[in-house]
C-alpha cells in the first residue's frame, strides 16, 4: 500500500521482510540500506599485509559499521577457512563499486623471498586487484597512511600507473577517527 501524498509504503523487501517506510528517509538498518545499491557503495579494501594489515583492518571495521559487512570486502574478514581466495577476490572485485587501496610507507618496496619488489611481479595480488579495477573502470581511491606520498608514475608497473591520477585520501593515526569519518562522508556524498 502506498500513500502518494506522504510517500509512505507498506510492503516487503527483496528478502521477504515486512517493511513500513518513508521513501524520503529510509532508516539506517543495513538490510534496508543494502537493498538500495545507489545509496550504499560496495567497497573493496586492497592492502599489502606486510605494509598496512592493521590499518586496513581498522579502516574496514569503521566502514563496516556504516555500510554493513555485506558491502565491505576485506579478504581476511570475508574468506572462510579453506576457501579458494583467488575466486572470491575476483568475484568481490567484479561486484564492487569502489576500490580503496590502502598505501602505507613500505607499500611500494615490500620484497619477496628472492629480494624482488612484489609490485613488479605481474601475479602479485595487490597489483592484480588494482589492474582488475582499472580494467573494469572501477574507481580506485588511494588511502595514504601517515603522510605516505602517492606513488610517482615511474615507480609503478605500467598496468597500474592510473593510480597516480586517482584522487587520494589521507588517514593519519593521530586523527584516525576523523580522517575515516571524512572518507565515509566523501564516499556517501551525492
Amino acid at each position: 500500500m502506498t500513500d502518494r501524498g506522504n510517500k509512505v509504503s507498506i510492503g516487503g523487501d527483496v528478502a521477504g521482510n515486512f517493511v513500513i517506510g518513508d521513501h524520503n528517509s529510509i532508516g539506517p538498518s543495513s538490510e534496508g540500506r543494502a537493498a538500495d545499491k545507489a545509496a550504499v557503495p560496495r567497497l573493496f579494501v586492497s592492502y599489502r599485509i606486510d605494509d598496512s594489515v592493521y590499518a586496513a583492518a581498522a579502516i574496514a571495521d569503521q566502514l563496516t559499521k556504516v555500510f554493513g559487512a555485506e558491502n565491505v570486502f576485506r579478504d581476511r574478514d570475508a574468506l572462510a577457512l579453506g576457501e579458494l581466495y583467488p575466486k572470491k577476490i575476483r568475484r568481490a572485485l567484479e561486484r564492487c563499486d569502489i576500490v580503496l587501496a590502502v598505501v602505507g610507507p613500505s607499500w611500494l618496496d615490500v620484497r619477496d623471498s628472492a629480494g624482488q619488489r612484489r609490485l613488479d611481479d605481474p601475479d602479485d595480488w595487490v597489483r592484480t586487484e588494482l589492474r582488475m579495477a582499472f580494467d573494469r573502470d572501477i574507481p580506485v581511491v588511494p588511502v595514504l597512511l601517515d603522510g605516505t606520498p602517492l606513488p610517482d608514475f615511474g615507480q609503478l608497473p605500467a598496468d597500474i600507473t592510473a593510480l597516480t591520477l586517482s584522487t587520494c585520501w589521507q588517514v593519519r593515526h593521530q586523527s584516525f577517527e576523523s580522517d575515516v569519518r571524512g572518507l565515509i562522508d566523501r564516499l556517501t556524498a551525492p
